[in-house]
């Protein structure tokens, strides 16, 4: 008996190890919960809001609804990169996390001042549906970076009491510390979800709304009260892993239209300049290595030393932010190199923009599903859609299905996944009739679950897995670009096509816009199978660059508390670099020249072996 009490004692012990029941997280987790319900009971299904007001005069065409999604999802991307960046470099989580619950209040509340009749001018709808989608927007995008990442911080740990005297902190093992965020997080998403499906059946959209302002108020302010439990990082100056993006770039224009130097001397080094990262052109003026599409070249201006009568030092056109150092530039033209990634992708996000309207009303047209003899809301469809990408990007957590050439072939059948989904829904949508069962559109979703699981998490582990520590912190910010920017381009798609999208489903002809987009889908796969063949071997050895003396903003994997025990330095808490920089010998040339072309069919074949 001993024993067996000894044995439960370690394993309760465990649990509470893996799990770590933090204060601070208990109101980060109310928050988490409150976001998947308004999620779920009215975000994530608002075309058929637009589309459906009792008004007949007042209701939005299918396709100004559908720009009006895809502007609010379009955006809310784009926002989760900014504001990594403000909170990173100016503002902190904390404080970027109130700014987008408070947004996402009042987006909430625009749209309650138009479900209700008589309440707001019918003139005046669309100016609110326009607003509304921009607060609702950094509502949302307030979840994903800020949120999480200030969870992963209240469930680091602290070390014992003769470390925390001298104000260190543990190193945080970060299987253990993904173990615990996945744990609060996924439990605070399916709570939500349960919540959102079955407690909003036949609710009105008033009420809807109404519930969903009260939750996100309320969880805002426990959030709000709970500041004392809370360990805070404080912004950087160096702008996190955007800041030298930024920078750069900044730079870049100011200089648009000077020439290249002839010397390599010319260029801003922090060392002396090194033969590997420059070469010659044919007209003898230096470019800085590695080499991008021509579109970019110009990036390398950023690096050069403006020699005028004024005779500015170096040191002062940083500090002006007039001039970065090479390795700086060398950082941004690596991201550059996976340009052609990011093209092939354009339509893979123009299909997720579809999947989140065109998808939405055609189910709403079909027999719905109902409990209780009360119809199920349509976002059923979206939690198992996140159950799947769920699904996938678990059964990628092993060594082997992470690297490299696996994950270039996973992005690729995730891009072919939007071939076979705009296949089904054309399909579907020649043969739907009012009495067809909802259900015949659950492989829709089933395969929008698998494109962002394959294609969206792969990019992400892609430059993760990187060899070139400079990219890892990129993962997260390139999958948002290319869904955000997706999204947005089917906005001009839309109103081209606007022949074909009337007001209703039954007058439109969204057979041919899906078939439309299969053709797209299959056309920019095939170009990403070409460019994918042609620089594979390049972008498997993406080494590290040797950039001596440059500081690199990466983050903090120890991180360490102020004296008051709340303060650690910004970052995103991530796992170290375990990978040998010596394991590749490739040159530093990203886009692989026509001699590497030869070696792109075996390591193909490899990778689906390794599949």
């Amino acid at each position: 008996m001993e024993k067996m009490g000894e044995r439960l004692s370690r394993l309760f012990h465990a649990g509470v190890d893996w799990l770590w029941l933090s204060k601070g997280a208990i109101f980060i987790w109310g928050l988490l919960v409150s976001h998947s319900i308004v999620d779920y009971a009215c975000v994530s299904i608002l075309v058929i809001f637009y589309t459906d007001k009792k008004a007949l005069e007042d209701e939005l065409d299918l396709m100004r609804a559908a720009i009006f999604v895809n502007l609010q999802e379009g955006l809310t991307s784009i926002s989760i990169i900014l504001l990594s960046h403000i909170s990173n470099t100016y503002i902190g989580d904390f404080k970027t996390i109130i700014i987008s619950t408070s947004a996402y209040v009042i987006g909430i509340l625009m749209l309650w001042s138009a479900s209700v009749d008589g309440f707001l001018s019918s003139k005046l709808d669309l100016p609110v549906y326009f607003f509304a989608a921009l607060f609702l927007a950094l509502g949302k995008a307030g979840r994903k970076p800020p949120l999480k990442e200030f969870l992963a911080l209240q469930l680091s740990e602290i070390n014992d009491k003769s470390n925390s005297q001298s104000n260190q902190t543990s190193p945080v093992d970060q299987t253990k510390l993904e173990f615990r965020k996945n744990i609060w997080a996924r439990s605070a998403w399916i709570c939500g979800a349960i919540i959102a499906i079955f407690g909003f059946l036949g609710a009105k959209w008033e009420n809807v709304f109404v519930i969903s302002a009260i939750l996100m108020f309320s969880s805002g302010f426990l959030f709000c009260s709970g500041f004392i439990c809370y360990k805070n990082r404080s912004p950087t100056p160096t702008g996190g892993h955007l800041g030298p993006v930024f920078k750069v770039f900044k730079a870049a224009i100011w200089k648009f239209c000077w020439k290249y130097p002839n010397s390599p001397t010319k260029f801003h080094w922090k060392s002396n300049p090194n033969p590997r990262h420059y070469q010659s052109n044919n007209s003898g003026q230096i470019v800085l290595l590695p080499r991008v599409p021509p579109i970019f070249n110009w990036v390398d201006k950023a690096a050069i030393i403006e020699e005028s009568s004024s005779l500015i030092s170096p040191v002062e056109q940083v500090i002006s932010g007039k001039l970065c150092t090479v390795e700086e530039v060398i950082i941004v033209k690596q991201l550059l190199t996976l340009t052609y990634m990011w093209v092939t992708s354009l339509v893979f996000g123009l299909v997720l923009g579809t999947g989140d309207t065109l998808f939405n009303k055609q189910g709403d047209k079909m027999e719905k599903l109902h409990i209780a003899k009360k119809p199920v809301r349509s976002s059923l469809f979206f939690v198992l859609k996140s159950f799947v990408r769920d699904a996938i990007i678990y059964l990628f957590w092993m060594s082997k299905a992470r690297k490299q050439r696996t994950t270039l072939v996973r992005i690729g059948v995730g891009l072919f996944c939007a071939v076979i989904c705009c296949i089904v829904a054309w399909q579907l949508e020649v043969h739907r009739q009012k009495d067809t069962s909802v259900l015949w559109i659950l492989p829709q979703y089933l395969l929008l679950g698998l494109m962002e699981g394959l294609t969206l998490n792969g990019m992400e582990k892609f430059l993760e897995n990187s060899e070139a520590d400079s990219l890892r912190n990129f993962g997260q910010t390139f999958s948002e670009l290319v869904a955000g920017t997706g999204k947005l381009l089917s906005i001009p798609f839309v109103l081209i096509f606007s022949s074909w999208i009337k007001k209703f489903p039954e007058n439109s002809h969204l057979d041919w816009y899906f078939l439309m987009l299969a053709v797209l889908s299959f056309v920019f796969f095939s170009f990403y199978i070409y460019f994918a063949y042609k620089h594979n071997h390049s972008l498997n050895h993406m080494e590290e660059l040797p950039l001596e003396d440059v500081e690199l903003p990466t983050v903090q994997e120890t991180p360490e508390f102020s004296s008051s025990g709340l303060e650690i330095p910004s970052g995103k808490l991530r796992r170290s670099n375990t990978t040998s920089q010596s394991q590749s010998q490739s040159r530093p040339l990203l886009w692989a020249s026509p001699d590497d072309e030869n070696k792109g069919l075996r390591i193909w074949s490899s990778a689906i072996a390794n599949l």
